[in-house]
C-alpha cells in the first residue's frame, strides 16, 4: 500500500492503544474505540452499546 497510496496515521500522545483498521471488522473496532476514548458523542455512543 505504501509503494502506491499514501498511508494516514494518527498518533495520541500519552496513549498506547494501537488500532489497525486492515479488514471491515477492525476498522469497525478502531472506529469504536476511538468514538468512546476521544469523541464528544463518547458518552451517548457508550449508553447506545449497552443497549445492544
Amino acid at each position: 500500500m505504501a509503494k502506491n497510496d499514501v498511508v494516514m496515521t494518527q498518533a495520541f500522545e500519552g496513549e498506547e492503544d494501537w488500532v489497525t483498521t486492515g479488514d471491515p471488522l477492525r476498522w469497525l473496532k478502531a472506529n469504536i474505540l476511538l468514538a468512546i476514548k476521544y469523541s464528544p458523542y463518547k458518552d451517548d455512543l457508550r449508553e447506545f452499546l449497552k443497549t445492544l
